[in-house]
Parts: C-alpha cells; sequence; structure tokens
C-alpha cells in the first residue's frame, strides 16, 4: 500500500498531460508508403530480436546457466544430483 502511494503521488503531476498536446501533428501527419515499410521493417527486426533473446533465455535455463525465478525444484535436484556425482 505504500508503494502504490508513492507511485500515486509520482503520477499525479503527469496526469493531465496526453499525447495529443505532446505532439498535436502525429494524428495528422501523412504517412508516407516508405514510412509504412520502414515501421513493418523496424516491427519484425524487434519481434526477431525478443523472439532471439527469448530462445537463448530458455536455453540458458535448460542447461543451467540461468536461474528462472519459480522453479526451484529443477535446482534442488541438480544440485543434489552436482553433489552426488550424477552429473
Amino acid at each position: 500500500p505504500h508503494a502504490l502511494k508513492a507511485v500515486d503521488q509520482f503520477l499525479a503531476p503527469l496526469s493531465g498531460i496526453d499525447r495529443e498536446s505532446m505532439n498535436p501533428g502525429l494524428n495528422t501527419r501523412f504517412w508516407t508508403r516508405k514510412d509504412v515499410d520502414r515501421r513493418k521493417e523496424f516491427m519484425f527486426a524487434i519481434r526477431t530480436r525478443l523472439k532471439i533473446r527469448r530462445i537463448f533465455r530458455n536455453l540458458e535455463s535448460f542447461v543451467g546457466a540461468r536461474v528462472r525465478d519459480g522453479d526451484y525444484r529443477l535446482l534442488k535436484r541438480t544440485e543434489s544430483s552436482r553433489h552426488f556425482g550424477i552429473l
């Protein structure tokens, strides 16, 4: 509850700001075909990078280099296996 109050106090001055007041030409700007193509390429590059990052993170957690937040049973099992010389 205390943290939520701090967040509310932090966000209170920002509540009156909306996107249109910060950039009024955003909704009236004419998007060319080049802009649309560039946006699609950029979004594809972001999705590809996130996918690769997700794959490597899962691979690291699978081989034991990264400890996942909620899967402590696997961690205990691998530690005890190392202790007994199984791995």
